[in-house]
């Protein structure tokens, strides 16, 4: 039985390698002084080593930054989305339901006010709304099949995908008949 959890062992362990440099990198430099110190001419190999040691800290460093990033970014949120037939289904932890693409009265984009994850709310002619989150399992396929809902263009979703603002933002809505 360990002692830590496993993210705070795979947690550690991503470190090692830029810790275990930047440790090389501070033990060459102390070397490097001690001999400098004492006048020995090749005092510039060990500094030698301390700069290549220091520079694969920070080379290994922003590596393991930029997969941490990676993966808050493409660590799923709750549920899962699917696209069949011309409709759209959501299976989640709190809810779900379906709601077909020829009902939708309306499309809009909830962004919150501080961090936190964006959902998409489907209104359909009667009033029932589908709240999805944008990053659960499968909400990749949206857009595609979104292409098809006549009126609205890959540009403006494209541009309210691209558009963090705090709030609500339709991004669609259904225009409403003269005669009726």
């Amino acid at each position: 039985m360990s002692l830590l959890r496993g993210e705070a062992v795979a947690w550690l362990g991503r470190l090692a390698e830029p810790v275990l440099a930047g440790c090389a990198a501070l033990w060459l430099g102390s070397v490097t002084l001690r001999m400098g110190v004492a006048g020995e001419v090749f005092a510039v190999l060990p500094a030698i080593g301390a700069a290549l040691a220091g520079t694969w800290c920070v080379v290994s460093g922003v590596r393991v930054a930029i997969a941490w990033r990676r993966t808050a970014e493409d660590d799923p949120g709750p549920g899962v989305v699917t696209v069949e037939e011309g409709r759209i289904g959501y299976y989640g932890p709190y809810g779900g339901g379906f709601i077909r693409l020829t009902d939708l009265a309306c499309i809009d984009l909830l962004d919150p006010a501080g961090p936190g994850q964006r959902n998409w709310r489907f209104t359909d002619e009667d009033g029932n709304e589908l709240t999805i989150p944008e990053n659960a399992r499968g909400a990749e396929a949206l857009p595609d099949a979104l292409d098809h809902v006549p009126g609205l263009t890959y540009q403006t979703l494209a541009t309210a995908l691209l558009t963090r603002r705090a709030g609500v933002r339709r991004v669609w809505q259904k225009e409403r008949s003269r005669l009726s």
